[in-house]
């Protein structure tokens, strides 16, 4: 019989315990965990994975009654998914490659009328929704009515109304999306309606009615998001709380680039308590560039309202207008023109976007005439560029700034989802643009910074070229580089061959370094050998 040590008995005790453990975590926590996720497959077989279903709602209304995952497998369905069939307390439905792994773009919802993905009435639970392709010719992309919405990855362009249309009793969070070419009459790619906060990252809504419409009486926050070529607005953002906008790109839109005013939905007596507008850029649209609209106080008067480090030009009304008695500092941009803004207070007078507030009151789109103050101050005038010494055939740093702005552009304005605002080129050899960075972290100018390789010895010119003339007809936009020769790398001197003309001389024998090389491997192998014998005697 064997008998139990002290050291067994301890190890048997420890464990039970820990199972013991275990089973009442598992206790504790199964009455919180989410209900087993759900597989849509147009094939039926799910990589194996269970319950299969061969089409999107099934696996909706089969979902368990918390919250519930489903996962949808590769495939075009001829479909409406209807929410607020399920039972689930919270959805979530994401699109998954042939074994199941998360992989957005790989699911197109594709109904011959209708809605791809819909909500009959109020669904009760909050949705996310990530990776889909809907296209709906007859009506809206995607229409939720739901508590919190989160999408991501998703494609909702060429539909017959919105692209995507959410309405929230909560918060909004939409991430890496599209929704171009949609709605036919006064539909916007996006329009967003929250009870609290709105956010959008890394979207896009091109050519639509509208771009993105966003009413929410909380914050707004839109961060390298573009909106081109909209028949209305790029932006039309109705809040009650701080709108922020940094890194977005609207131009050619019909109407306004970026319009902020009060909440409409509360008959504005929620007013915007602050807007602003970094890094961006707002070229060629039809009204301003960027309008901090309402009729008259719609805005909190002891409010932070800016717009500044980007780019607005050729906009037909103006640059910048305001139609609130608010103060708003309007500075380090560049209006188009190195005479900066057309505006009374500019002494020059400058010839670019003009400025529109109460010192240069014009009625900008028919909301009544503009009032309070824009501080435009310094402007953006010039490029400026830093370069040294380069050396034929290595990488050298040239950057260029924008000295009349504050910080520069930051990390640079422009389209996020295109092409670069800003262009280097060379008559010399090959340069790459890295983007902006400080030359002083975290709190230093900001300068454009771009890598030349230099073909040729002699000289090197790199030019910098952006937007409404900020290129090569501002002085000192370009630099010229002196490039020094590639230096010449020492040559070994040639090894002495052999009288037979065979390898390198080895002292009179081409053939002694194969007998060493054959000594060293039967040595090695003597030497294993006898160890190997030696641990077979001591065992």
């Amino acid at each position: 019989m064997h008998r139990l040590t002290g050291w067994s008995i301890f190890r048997i005790s420890f464990a039970a315990l820990a199972a013991l453990i275990l089973l009442v975590v598992s206790q504790s926590t199964g009455s919180v965990s989410a209900a087993t996720p759900g597989y849509a497959d147009p094939g039926g077989t799910c990589a194996g994975l269970t319950p299969c279903h061969t089409t999107i709602q099934d696996a909706v209304s089969d979902a368990g009654p918390g919250a519930s995952d489903v996962f949808v497998f590769p495939g075009t369905y001829d479909e409406t998914v209807d929410i607020s069939a399920t039972p689930a307390s919270s959805i979530s439905l994401a699109t998954v490659d042939a074994t199941g792994s998360p992989m957005p773009g790989t699911v197109t919802i594709a109904p011959g009328t209708g809605r791809a993905i819909n909500t009959t009435g109020l669904y009760g639970g909050d949705v996310t929704l990530n990776g889909f392709t809907v296209a709906s010719p007859d009506n809206d992309g995607i229409h939720l009515d739901a508590m919190n919405v989160t999408l991501a990855n998703l494609t909702a362009s060429n539909n017959g109304d919105n692209g995507i249309f959410v309405n929230a009793n909560g918060s909004i969070a939409v991430s890496d999306s599209t929704a171009n070419d949609s709605g036919g009459g006064a539909d916007p790619g996006f329009e967003l309606i929250a009870t609290v906060d709105v956010t959008v990252t890394n979207s896009i809504a091109n050519g639509n009615s509208h771009g993105f419409d966003i009413e929410a009486p909380g914050d707004v926050n839109v961060t390298n998001t573009t909106s081109n070529d909209n028949a209305g607005e790029g932006f039309e953002i109705d809040t009650g709380g701080d709108a922020r906008l940094e890194r977005v790109t609207a131009n050619g839109n019909g109407d306004d680039g970026v319009d902020i005013e009060c909440f409409e939905l509360e008959g504005c007596e929620d007013r915007v308590d602050s807007a602003i507008v970094l890094d961006s850029i707002f070229m060629g649209n039809g009204s301003s560039g960027v309008d901090f609209d309402g009729d008259g106080d719609h805005h909190e008067p002891g409010g932070f309202y800016a717009v500044q480090q980007s780019i607005i030009c050729q906009n037909t009304t103006a640059g910048f207008s305001q139609n609130s008695d608010i103060v708003t500092f309007a500075g380090a941009n560049w209006w188009g023109h190195a005479s900066g803004p057309e505006h009374p207070n500019n002494a020059t007078p400058g010839t670019g976007d003009k400025v529109l507030d109460g010192a240069n009151p014009t009625d900008d789109d028919g909301q009544g005439l503009t009032a309070g103050t824009a501080h435009f101050g310094v402007w953006v005038a010039a490029i400026v560029a830093e370069g040294g010494a380069a050396t034929q055939g290595q990488p050298t740093v040239v950057r260029f700034g924008f000295p009349h702005g504050a910080n520069g552009f930051n990390e640079g304005p422009g389209d996020p989802n295109g092409a670069p605002t800003f262009t280097a080129s060379t008559d010399n050899g090959v340069v790459t643009t890295s983007g902006f960075v400080s030359s002083v972290p975290p709190e230093g100018f900001f300068r454009l910074e771009v890598t030349l390789i230099p073909e040729n010895a002699g000289t090197a010119t790199v030019t910098v070229t952006g937007p409404c003339g900020l290129d090569d007809t501002l002085a000192g936009n370009n630099v010229v580089l002196n490039v020094a020769a590639a230096p010449v790398e020492p040559t070994a001197p040639p090894a002495e061959l052999p009288a037979s003309g065979g390898a390198a001389s080895d002292g009179g024998s081409g053939s002694l370094p194969w007998l060493a090389a054959l000594a060293g491997i039967v040595g090695a192998s003597l030497v294993a050998g006898g160890w190997y014998a030696r641990r077979r005697w001591l065992r």
